[in-house]
């Protein structure tokens, strides 16, 4: 199975090695626009994302652990822009960060060392990681085992031992019951796979949420429904900021 699956994904990258080219000079004759990275066509200028040498060294640097992401780097390098940009916004906030779903933490790595110029870390902020390093897919929903995710809590505890980070073993939203974070929160990130633990996690942390505040929902255009984080924050005058790429951000500006 393995050597079949091996055998298609060769296939599969000769096929774009040869159609790339041509579906790039046909759009830019036809359309104006060019292909800025795999998965992404615009006519803007891109170089933030695919050249700067400040994200993109991050971003190198960051994926190291994670073979999987490794493979696929180029076509989730604006999702992890995305993060790292909305994180350097509410760095204005003051608040602490937090993030929901970490696996081998390629995105807290990514964010601290993108914020590092700042001087951010040098104050006493907080960098909270929250997973129980147990490979569950979507746990409100059962024990189904994701075999790329990271199982490994040594792993994690060798990987971020600066101060500012502060590692939760447990899934959200229970972590957040068993483990009260008193401390306002400029940056909340949801990559649990799990809308109904995300969902609880905005309910129970919103309050805590600072103005100006952040909430990126990594799935959020993935999932069936979200009724429940929508009419949550409907209550509360916000709501979510979809983005192409399957992302939502909430932006709090008042309380």
């Amino acid at each position: 199975m393995n050597i079949i699956r091996k055998i298609r994904q060769q296939f599969v990258e000769y096929i774009k090695h040869i159609f790339d080219p041509i579906v790039n000079v046909y759009l830019r004759r036809r359309y104006g626009i060019k292909k800025a990275y795999q998965g992404m066509f615009t006519s803007s200028n891109m170089y933030e994302v695919y050249q700067s040498p400040l994200f993109n060294g991050c971003y190198e640097r960051s994926i190291l652990n994670d073979s999987t992401l490794a493979r696929q780097k180029d076509s989730l390098r604006f999702r992890y822009y995305i993060n790292a940009s909305i994180a350097r916004l509410a760095i204005s906030g003051g608040g602490d960060f937090v993030c929901v779903g970490v696996s081998y933490g390629v995105a807290p790595r990514l964010i601290y060392e993108y914020l590092k110029p700042t001087g951010f870390w040098n104050g006493s902020h907080k960098f909270f990681l929250v997973d129980k390093f147990d490979q569950a897919w979507c746990p409100s929903m059962g024990t189904k085992i994701q075999q790329s995710y990271c199982g490994s809590f040594r792993f994690i505890k060798e990987e971020f031992q600066e101060k500012n980070f502060e590692i939760i073993k447990q899934h959200a939203p229970q972590a957040f019951v068993e483990y009260r974070i008193n401390n306002k929160i400029s940056f909340l990130l949801l990559d649990a796979n799990d809308m109904v633990s995300e969902y609880k996690t905005i309910e129970l942390l919103y309050d805590q949420i600072t103005c100006p505040g952040f909430i990126i929902i990594d799935n959020y255009g993935a999932y069936a429904s979200n009724e429940a984080i929508n009419s949550f924050l409907k209550t509360n005058n916000n709501f979510v900021i979809p983005i192409g790429n399957h992302q939502g951000i909430v932006i709090k500006l008042w309380e």
